[in-house]
């Protein structure tokens, strides 16, 4: 079994959020802490866990602790807990 198959198997999801953007560069997209992000959407909850899947092409993320990690297509990142990040076509950020 793959990596990502063995988490989803223990993963027990109560509400989903999905979107699925199309960027061209340059681009860039501050996503908050789970806890900005969840007053936000107003939702009930004190735990979200942010994944992003990258379908195509390359970009960087960098957290608020300056760790930044280049990402390209097939790749999987998850923020298990709900750390703000950065996404961007460019490390320029």
């Amino acid at each position: 079994m793959d990596v990502l198959s063995d988490i989803l198997r223990v993963i027990r999801f109560s509400g989903v959020i999905n979107l699925r953007p199309e960027f061209s560069a340059p681009w860039m997209i501050e996503t908050p802490s789970c806890a900005n992000f969840a007053d936000t959407i107003q939702a009930d909850t004190t735990r979200i866990v942010p994944f992003h899947i990258v379908a195509e092409g390359n970009c960087w993320v960098k957290t608020k602790t300056d760790i930044c990690q280049a990402l390209s297509s097939g790749d999987i990142i998850i923020f298990p807990h709900g750390d703000a990040h950065i996404f961007g076509s460019q490390m320029s950020y």
